[in-house]
C-alpha cells in the first residue's frame, strides 16, 4: 500500500509549475499539476489529494479575484475535506479566511522553506 501523500498543483507559469512539481516530487510527494484553473477542477473532481496549492492570479484564465471565486469552491466541492494553500507572486494582503483556505504564502526568499513546514505541518496531522 503506498502512503506518499497526493498533491495537485495549479499554477499558470510553467517556470514555477515545474519547479513546484520538480521540488515536491524530490520531497516524496505525488504530485499531479496544470497551468489551468478548470483542468485542475477536473483533476479534483477524478480523485483525491490530500493537499491542494492553487495560483492565486491565474491570469491565463481569470484575474486574482475571479480565481478565488471560480476555483475554490469548485476545488472544496470536489475535495470538501482537503486543505488549500493559496499562492502568490503578489504582495497584495489576501486573506485565507475571506478566501476559505488553510493558508495564503507570498512567494518570497523564504518561500520554499515555509512552504515546506506548511506542508508537513498540515499531512503530519
Amino acid at each position: 500500500m503506498n502512503d506518499r501523500k497526493r498533491l495537485l498543483v495549479i499554477n499558470d507559469e510553467p517556470d514555477m509549475l515545474n519547479q513546484l512539481e520538480r521540488w515536491l516530487t524530490k520531497e516524496g510527494y505525488m504530485v499531479d499539476s496544470t497551468l489551468w484553473g478548470n483542468e485542475g477542477v477536473k483533476f479534483a473532481n477524478n480523485g483525491h489529494y490530500d493537499l491542494i496549492l492553487l495560483d492565486y492570479n491565474l491570469k491565463k484564465e481569470l484575474d486574482g479575484e475571479k480565481t478565488a471565486r471560480a476555483f475554490i469552491p469548485a476545488l472544496v466541492r470536489a475535495n470538501p475535506l482537503t486543505p488549500i494553500i493559496v499562492i502568490s507572486a503578489t504582495e497584495q494582503s489576501i486573506s485565507a479566511k475571506k478566501l476559505g483556505v488553510m493558508a495564503v504564502l507570498i512567494v518570497d526568499r523564504s518561500f520554499w522553506k515555509r512552504l515546506l513546514n506548511l506542508i508537513k505541518e498540515t499531512l503530519n496531522n
